[in-house]
């Protein structure tokens, strides 16, 4: 259900977001630092991505426009077919919510 890689002293998580909002949350947690969590709005048509941050209750997108994507970024968003991962967690959205 999750992307995940990890590092010395950090982890990063990346996971589809909850139905009905459309993109991914990106999570890095590190020794010693506050968790950040960040929406992902990946764009593959045309390879770029808008980022936003938690900013007082809400997110707010770190940029004005869309920024282009990198490797990484290509090979997270486009690359990797997430229909599972979607699918795992509509599926637990709907128990949730008792219609399933």
């Amino acid at each position: 259900m999750l992307n995940c890689c990890f590092g010395l002293g950090f982890f990063f998580i990346i996971t589809p977001n909850t139905p009905p909002d459309s993109g991914y949350r990106e999570l890095l947690m590190q020794y010693d630092e506050d968790p950040l969590m960040y929406i992902a709005e990946p764009y593959c048509e045309n390879k770029t991505i808008q980022r936003a941050t938690p900013y007082n209750g809400a997110f707010r997108y770190t940029s004005s426009k869309p920024e282009t994507m990198t490797e990484q970024d290509i090979a997270i968003y486009c690359t990797h077919d997430w229909s599972e991962e979607k699918e795992a967690i509509r599926q637990a959205a709907l128990k949730l919510m008792g219609a399933n």
